[in-house]
């Protein structure tokens, strides 16, 4: 009977503390404070595009003057990396195989470190090298519905800069200022370059203006003032954009204008007619008149094809006429 009084209260106390134990860890578990949050970093993105193109003289070439071109535009490859939400780190690397490959920093399209606070809604700082916030057109065929650039984006405004850039969004669009090394250099021999540019938005409806003034083109030692106005209206299947030009230097004038519009057929299909033109005085003199037609077809979301007729008037030089088909596919 003494062993059986004994057993009796232990095999009660055995059977109570599994019971004992989970009440104390339900206790531990209500009682543990929360873990802090902590911003996590975002996963790397990547992408980049690959553009090949045909070009061939059709008329107004001299013989021999002007053969059949074929060749690979450029090669892209784009890195964005977010190590925390107010930080953006990007990094374009480019290759055009019809440049020199002697500075390195041509190789660099872009690289830049771009900080927006919490604290500032809306404000972007940005260091480094970026696409030059001004003209209509740009500097990768993925954003170009033709295969070729516009006489203003290929000789009166630059494709690069690199310095100091704040911008800040607004409720009707953005505002931004700029200091900057000269167009296209990563170095301000002759002195920085000052800017802004005035961005608004209503509805279908976008109106872009930028100056610039700073450093003249080379040999020349009068600064360079520049005002571009670019505009454009999307009215349902078709968007409708302008672009005017102009720079002085010393008393020499560059002056020109680009009218371009899209029309798309379908998801896959568009047609598109850039007429521009543009008298430069400095530099590389120009005085010349195009009309663009483009054919563009894209069998899949990430591969486009373009087939694009040019007839430029050079001055008293008479017109010429070429034939392009550009293919570019992208990740």
């Amino acid at each position: 009977m003494q062993k059986i009084a004994i057993i009796a209260p232990a095999l009660t106390l055995l059977v109570a503390m599994p019971a004992v134990a989970s009440a104390q860890d339900d206790t531990l578990l209500l009682e543990a404070p929360a873990p802090t949050a902590t911003a996590e970093a975002a996963a790397p993105s990547f992408s980049g595009f690959v553009d090949s193109s045909l070009i061939a003289p059709i008329d107004g070439f001299a013989p021999g003057s002007r053969g059949v071109a074929f060749g690979l535009g450029q090669a892209e490859f784009d890195a964005r990396f977010t190590p925390d939400p107010e930080l953006e780190i990007g990094i374009d690397l480019n290759y055009f195989p019809s440049s020199p490959l002697g500075a390195a920093d041509g190789l660099l399209e872009q690289g830049f470190v771009t900080w927006s606070p919490d604290a500032a809604d809306g404000l972007a700082i940005t260091v480094g090298k970026q696409n030059a916030p001004i003209g209509l057109e740009s500097l990768d065929p993925v954003d170009l519905a033709t295969v070729s650039g516009g006489l203003i984006w290929s000789y009166g405004v630059p494709s690069n800069l690199t310095g100091l850039f704040i911008k800040q969004d607004m409720a009707l669009g953005s505002v931004q200022l700029f200091t900057t090394a000269e167009w296209d250099t990563p170095s301000a021999v002759g002195g920085a370059l000052i800017g802004g540019r005035v961005d608004l938005t209503q509805g279908p409806l976008w109106v872009g203006l930028v100056a610039t003034h700073g450093p003249a083109p080379e040999g020349a030692d009068p600064a360079r003032t520049m005002a571009n106005l670019t505009a454009g209206y999307e009215l349902g299947s078709l968007t409708l954009s302008g672009e005017y030009l102009y720079t002085t230097v010393d008393g020499d004038e560059a002056k020109g204008w680009t009218l371009l519009a899209t029309q798309a057929i379908n998801d896959k299909t568009n047609l598109t007619v850039r007429v521009d033109q543009l008298k430069k005085e400095f530099g590389d003199a120009i005085d010349q008149a195009d009309v663009t037609l483009v054919a563009g077809y894209s069998p899949t979301p990430h591969l486009s094809t373009m087939l694009e007729v040019k007839q430029a008037a050079v001055g008293e030089d008479g017109a010429t006429t070429s034939l392009a088909f550009g293919v570019t596919a992208s990740f």
